[in-house]
């Protein structure tokens, strides 16, 4: 469509305001400052949400305000968070300037020893046990072209192998699924009730006049945290999920959360198992002891303004979010028992066969290992260091789900 240019004198004014943080204080720090600070001051209708590296396609953003204009009784909306797949570079391949100062002198240091310049400290700094180590692979990856040096100027040549790009792909595309999934169904079903168990921080907006207040109150509660227990601070985590709660039960008031398919953006994901697990294990923390809270408080809903037929909804939901709790408690369990089931109607095997090694004796005995392990590593090991024994166990893992599933679709069609 062509582009009509307004006048100068039809441009409505536009509040800009640009803040930039001296220091990466987290999160929720930025959301004090941006709620605290430039809400409170500017007193705005909506307040858009949205991550750093997360891409609003065109019209999402206007199709939220439309969405909240329509619906008064709105207090926050969420739009659909799509994966999109990265190119090379945004993987981090390619060559990359070394900004880093630390590394620039640990480089430095490294070709003086390539080429043989090393004074006598250097070099008895050279010969200690843990610089010898790291110089050394320096050293290497200096001859084998990884390091270049331009006009005084480092340059990383980042690649990866067939193993760590085969890797991204599953893990990137693993996601993707689990966001569709994710939007289509759940947050379909809970905007037809009324309730979004989250508003992802990452894209949706609320409604400035619905957050003052006790929501505001409860979404920053989480930074006083000497004064926590541990059951707190890991409820805090997921601070979003705890003002969703505060918006529907706010007193005297009837406010509902609703989802729009139609508004999206896209996200980067984690493409590497290291990051994808310190993703999940922060998620997993803060949603599970926040979906305890929400139904520890789910009774406050009867201070609301809502209708009878909203709180029956309400309360229908709450029956249901206590049942995915519980099923969420027991998943591990769960798919442990079924894959069992399954290993033994492949090898056609019955329970008085259990105390001899048998076929599926050998699967369960692997899967339980697997757990050990992965257990054992979390608690003992930093995360960075267990890379190839993650990716390996994430491997056996997918081949065991794979073996289930299509298990599972056999015996049910025969």
């Amino acid at each position: 469509e062509p582009v009509q240019h307004l006048g100068e004198e039809n441009i409505p004014p536009v509040k800009f305001f640009f803040g930039a943080k001296h220091e990466n204080s987290g999160k929720i720090e930025s959301h004090l400052i941006f709620f605290k600070g430039f809400c409170c001051n500017s007193d705005p209708s909506y307040c858009q949400v949205i991550d750093a590296g997360t891409i609003p396609n065109a019209k999402s953003i206007t199709s939220l305000v439309k969405a909240l204009d329509r619906e008064p009784q709105c207090a926050g909306i969420a739009g659909e968070i799509e994966v999109f797949t990265p190119t090379n570079h945004e993987l981090g391949c390619g060559i990359h300037k070394v900004t880093d100062n630390d590394k620039i002198e640990d480089l430095d240091f490294a070709n003086k020893k390539k080429e043989g310049g090393l004074t006598e400290e250097e070099n008895r700094k050279f010969e200690k046990r843990d610089n010898k180590k790291k110089y050394n692979k320096l050293v290497s990856h200096l001859s084998k072209g990884k390091y270049t040096k331009h006009e005084n100027v480092w340059y990383e040549d980042k690649s990866r192998n067939f193993f760590e790009k085969f890797e991204a792909f599953f893990i990137i595309l693993a996601q993707f699924l689990e966001y569709k999934i994710s939007h289509y169904v759940d947050k379909s079903f809970e905007s037809t009730l009324g309730f979004i168990s989250v508003l992802p921080g990452a894209f949706s907006m609320f409604r400035w006049e619905a957050v003052q207040g006790e929501p505001l109150k409860q979404f920053f509660y989480g930074m006083e945290k000497e004064y926590h227990s541990a059951k707190e601070a890991n409820k805090y985590l997921a601070e979003d999920r705890i003002m969703c709660l505060e918006l529907i039960i706010k007193l005297s008031n009837s406010y509902v959360l609703r989802y729009l398919p139609s508004s999206s953006a896209l996200t980067d994901p984690p493409d590497s198992i290291i990051g994808f697990i310190k993703q999940r294990r922060r998620w997993t923390n803060g949603s599970l002891f926040a979906t305890s809270h929400v139904i520890d408080k789910f009774d406050h809903i009867n201070r609301s303004s809502h209708g009878k037929c909203r709180k029956c909804v309400f309360r229908a939901y709450y029956m249901y979010s206590i049942m995915n709790f519980i099923f969420s408690l027991l998943l591990l369990g769960s798919f442990y028992a079924s894959f069992t089931i399954f290993a033994k109607r492949i090898f056609d095997e019955t329970d008085r066969e259990c105390d001899s090694w048998t076929s599926s004796r050998y699967f369960d005995t692997t899967y339980l290992a697997l757990l050990f392990i992965v257990t054992l590593v979390s608690i003992t090991k930093p995360i960075e260091k267990s890379k190839f024994i993650f990716s390996i166990i994430t491997l056996v893992f997918g081949a065991l789900s794979t073996l289930a599933f299509v298990a599972g679709i056999f015996f049910f069609i025969s």
